[in-house]
């Protein structure tokens, strides 16, 4: 995996969002280039991964493949996974490029005080006791 060091804003500093994007896109457009992979074969290599995936999303045209590395825009959650694929990056380090640290999630789900209600806890007797504090939502059904 090819690795690039983050550099983080100073705590309670918020970063112009288009300026972290555009910094996260220059980072994208160098490992492209340091692999030697044009545009083209970018949009191409996403084709391969949309019909792998049955999903149109994957697809990076050279127009958005440009907005993402020069335009400031952050790729969606399909483009961003085959930019990692193709690229051969950790999802988890390029998500730290836009300020995201997919590492505290937990950390950001606990310091919150968001009621959630259980449907199968209606306090109704023998029923059983919501959890204390690991709440995880459930997962939605397949489509």
């Amino acid at each position: 995996m090819i690795s690039i060091t983050n550099v983080r804003p100073r705590t309670g500093v918020f970063p112009d969002p288009a300026a972290v994007a555009r910094d996260a896109g220059q980072k994208l457009r160098f490992v492209r280039e340091f692999l030697r992979l044009s545009y083209r074969d970018v949009e191409k290599a996403s084709h391969v991964l949309a019909q792998r995936h049955g999903n149109k999303e994957f697809i990076l045209h050279i127009s958005r493949l440009f907005e993402i590395e020069q335009g400031g825009v952050a790729p969606a959650i399909y483009r961003l996974h085959c930019l990692c694929a193709i690229y051969k990056l950790d999802i988890s380090e390029v998500l730290t490029w836009y300020g995201v640290d997919a590492a505290s999630i937990m950390d950001d789900s606990k310091a919150l005080d968001v009621p959630l209600e259980f449907a199968a806890f209606d306090n109704e007797p023998g029923a059983p006791a919501p959890p204390e504090h690991d709440h995880k939502a459930p997962v939605p059904p397949a489509v």
